[in-house]
């Protein structure tokens, strides 16, 4: 069994850590039921489309992968730890709570643009971004205290189980560290959706290591009963955060929002996540399965359908090769295994932390409920992204043309109401046992009074959080048309001097030669960002035009160049380069026949010295060559495009 400290003080906090978890994850409930339902064929049309999914997308996202997780963390390090520093503990826990509410009632602020960035979207207002700093204070303060709390105990389970916990705070050290060196890493002209994906998306990754690793220390626990394997698991535990350390290396060698840093963070999560959780999975759930259906039959369900969401999670991992439905199905296998550990765990925990347990067949249902509809709903959005439906989208959006999309989001509407149902009867059982009148103790009902301090805690935040979800969806909270981020326009009335139009031309200078030296330097994603801003404070700038199509060029975006090339033609027929470019750009889409005609435009209008002359004639020969050949006809003397 998972070693919980004996001090009351310790089980106090973890239960207060509890509350806020819970609480959490019913919030979220609310948002992913709607969420589903946006989706779901026939449903979809009642909602205001991406108005509505968008901010919702941002507040499920935190709510359930943010806080919730991270909450659990707390869990785990209060109850598994020794009761050292707990002042510490209650610090980081109120400062979460303080920054929790503020992140449920953000969208009251008003404006605020939904970035529906990977790991941790962003509701781009104060008081959201306000809410995640004091969130993320509170948790540096916990993490800081687990390291200080660790201990070595006697060998056992005990030591497996701290040993687990500790890669786990070492995990979540190395993301904090990838999440500073990020933040003093990125330039500061990058508008808000590409400076928080680029901010989060190498912490991101190393907080999959840390919510894998403490997962694998909760499957150790409910598989203790069927005897959990000690010295392999101590092995596999220490293994599992060795590929986290290569964070360090991969911030060392490529600068943030590159190309090769976000694959390298690919490649680090596609082979590191299942390094030491595959074989641990393997080993527990064999040994599951050969021990029969023990006394404590949920915890085994919950471990079987855990492994084999975690399972499907890898293998639909392996098969993405386009950013569609099968992204979510992926992350929602992987990150629905954590969660349904962590439920199951909660409840074996209720009765060491002085909380009534719910009923064995309550807490199967439960588990079947969650993990089966996960299951469900992960499979259909694999089967949907297969036949090429797209994510994070909703209703009319989806383009839904076939009978296997429309089936497979079907599956998914179904899946995803089981499994919301699956948390919120989560949510209840937690939250009756926190209001029972008598407390248990480690052998039975005591005669001490309960300490009502975590339930007062837990009741207050669910209040809280219910409150602010359910206000948050009525019209005009803030989740409707309004929610966008506009630049407020410069009236020459209100500036007779003329000194916002030229503090505008000052910064339209700086973002675009910004841009230039990076487009020299191949650095793409940062090029782009910075003509993204230019095209913000002036969209009737062809170069700017021309430069973002060579930008996407380079980050293998044919289609999306095309565009920005030919809107360059459209304020500037004349503009020769934007033909060159849109030759190229029509190449990688396979289009020869037209970047043959774009590509005469441009030598027609070069000079006779422009140095890419001869480059265009020699592309001009090779795209003819290739029709002729395709055509039979033998093909002229070779020349060089260099």
């Amino acid at each position: 069994m998972f070693p919980v400290a004996e001090d009351s003080a310790a089980r106090r906090l973890a239960t207060g850590w509890l509350a806020l978890a819970v609480a959490a994850l019913g919030a979220s409930g609310v948002f992913a039921l709607l969420l589903v339902l946006s989706r779901t064929p026939g449903l979809g049309a009642v909602f205001p489309g991406h108005d509505f999914f968008f901010p919702a997308l941002v507040l499920h996202v935190s709510l359930s992968v943010l806080i919730w997780f991270l909450s659990f963390a707390g869990v785990l390090w209060s109850a598994g730890l020794s009761p050292r520093a707990l002042w510490l503990g209650w610090a980081g826990l109120w400062l979460c709570v303080a920054g929790a509410v503020l992140v449920v009632v953000s969208p009251l602020a008003g404006s605020g643009e939904a970035l529906v960035n990977n790991y941790v979207p962003v509701l781009h207002n104060s008081v959201f971004l306000t809410g995640l700093a004091l969130f993320g204070a509170g948790f540096g303060a916990t993490l800081v205290r687990a390291l200080w709390a660790g201990r070595r105990p006697a060998a056992g389970v005990a030591q497996v189980s701290h040993t687990g916990l500790m890669c786990g705070a070492l995990a979540a050290v190395l993301a904090g560290i990838s999440l500073g060196w990020s933040a003093a890493a990125l330039p500061d002209f990058l508008p808000p959706a590409a400076y928080y994906e680029a901010l989060f998306w190498g912490a991101g990754h190393g907080m999959q290591f840390m919510h894998t690793l403490l997962m694998l220390v909760v499957w150790l626990a409910l598989a203790s009963r069927a005897g959990a394997p000690r010295r392999g698991a101590l092995v596999l535990l220490v293994l599992g955060v060795v590929p986290a350390t290569l964070a360090l290396w991969i911030h060392a060698t490529y600068i943030p929002a590159s190309k090769e840093f976000r694959h390298a963070f690919t490649l680090l999560m596609s082979w590191g996540t299942w390094i030491a959780a595959a074989p641990l999975g393997l080993m527990l759930a064999w040994r599951a399965l050969k021990a029969g259906a023990p006394e404590d039959g949920p915890g085994r369900v919950a471990l079987l359908l855990s492994i084999l969401l975690f399972a499907f999670g890898l293998a639909v991992g392996a098969m993405i090769r386009h950013d569609n439905a099968m992204v979510p199905a992926h992350y929602h296998g992987v990150i629905g295994a954590v969660t349904l550990a962590y439920m199951a765990f909660a409840l074996r925990l209720l009765p060491v932390l002085g909380l009534r347990p719910p009923a064995a067949r309550a807490a199967r249902w439960q588990a079947w409920a969650y993990g089966g509809g996960t299951l469900l709903m992960a499979a259909g959005l694999a089967w949907s992204g297969g036949h090429g439906v797209s994510r994070k989208t909703a209703g009319a959006q989806q383009l839904l043309d076939g009978a296997a999309e429309t089936a497979g989001m079907a599956v998914m509407g179904v899946g995803g109401l089981v499994a919301v149902a699956g948390s919120l009867l989560f949510v209840i059982l937690v939250f009756r046992a926190m209001v029972a009148r008598r407390e248990l103790g480690a052998s039975g009902p005591s005669a001490a009074p309960m300490d009502r301090r975590p339930l007062a805690l837990g009741l207050t935040l669910g209040l809280i959080l219910m409150t602010g979800t359910l206000v948050t969806l009525l019209p005009g909270a803030g989740l409707g048309p309004g929610v966008r981020v506009q630049a407020p326009p410069t009236d020459p009335r209100r500036d007779p001097g003329g000194h916002a139009a030229e503090k505008r031309r000052a910064e339209i200078k700086a973002r675009f030669e910004q841009a230039v030296v990076m487009l020299h330097a191949k650095q793409y994603e940062y090029a782009a960002a910075a003509l993204h801003r230019v095209l913000e404070l002036d969209s009737t700038i062809p170069e700017a035009h021309v430069n973002m199509g060579f930008a996407m060029i380079g980050l293998q975006r044919f289609d999306v160049a095309r565009d920005f090339f030919e809107g360059a033609i459209a304020l500037r027929p004349m503009q020769a380069n934007a033909y060159y470019g849109l030759a190229e750009a029509l190449e990688g889409t396979g289009d020869l026949a037209g970047a043959m005609g774009a590509m005469r435009t441009y030598v027609h209008l070069s000079s006779a010295d422009d140095p890419f002359l001869p480059r265009a004639r020699a592309a001009i020969w090779e795209w003819e060559t290739q029709r002729d050949v395709a055509k039979g006809a033998t093909p002229p003397p070779a020349q060089s495009r260099k």
